[in-house]
């Protein structure tokens, strides 16, 4: 007996298709377009893992912890990191929504 879906109901394949194309536009259309002076820290993250500590982004950006800090609480305001963690094991991750627009690769950095 085939399976009868509702009219209208979305597949999960039909999202994981779209999702890279809507990733680029978001970032590039939002992210990028209204905030055009994080776009280098943004970008450095390109290829990098989605989950980041603040040591692991003062490496990526060639900065001092307390600057990656500022930094990543300002992509925080934006909504590209989503803040984990306490003060002691604090993380940044990237939602799911930009990872395909800058590559990035999930799991945590070392």
């Amino acid at each position: 007996m085939p399976s009868r879906r509702r009219r209208g109901a979305l597949r999960r394949s039909s999202l994981n298709d779209a999702l890279p194309e809507v990733s680029r536009v978001r970032y590039e259309q939002t992210l990028c377009a209204e905030f055009p002076a994080l776009r280098p820290w943004f970008q450095k993250l390109e290829g990098e893992r989605t989950e980041q500590t603040p040591d692991t982004l003062a490496a990526i950006w060639n900065v001092s912890r307390d600057t990656a800090l500022e930094r990543a609480d300002q992509l925080c305001e934006v909504g590209f990191f989503e803040k984990q963690g306490s003060r002691d094991d604090l993380s940044f991750r990237v939602p799911f929504l930009y990872r395909p627009a800058l590559k990035m690769i999930s799991g945590s950095a070392e």
